[in-house]
């Protein structure tokens, strides 16, 4: 009679493995206070800025006391608070 034949499982390697080093995680960029305003019409007016149905965000620090004040109040913008990145603002105060 034949025998099958047999595989052998691997030998188990006498030195241990150190664990892979976690991969580097990339540094976020600053990220700053800010509103992102859309308009309910086409394009509205209010303190000093021309906003559309797309919105656009703007840095908080960019903005008085008064300016936010007067947004947050206007029923004809949707105010959000949110976060953006620092580049993202400078150029978007260029487009302003």
């Amino acid at each position: 009679m034949a025998k099958a034949p047999t595989t052998k499982a691997p030998a188990a390697s006498a030195t241990p493995q150190a664990p892979k080093a976690p991969a580097p995680q990339k540094k976020g960029k600053a990220q700053i206070p800010a509103l992102f305003v859309r308009s309910r019409r086409e394009h509205f007016y209010r303190a000093g800025y021309k906003w559309t149905k797309a919105g656009h965000g703007i840095a908080l620090d960019s903005l008085t006391d008064e300016q936010i004040a007067a947004l947050k109040a206007e029923p004809m913008l949707i105010v959000e608070e949110v976060t953006i990145d620092a580049g993202e603002a400078a150029s978007s105060e260029a487009d302003a």
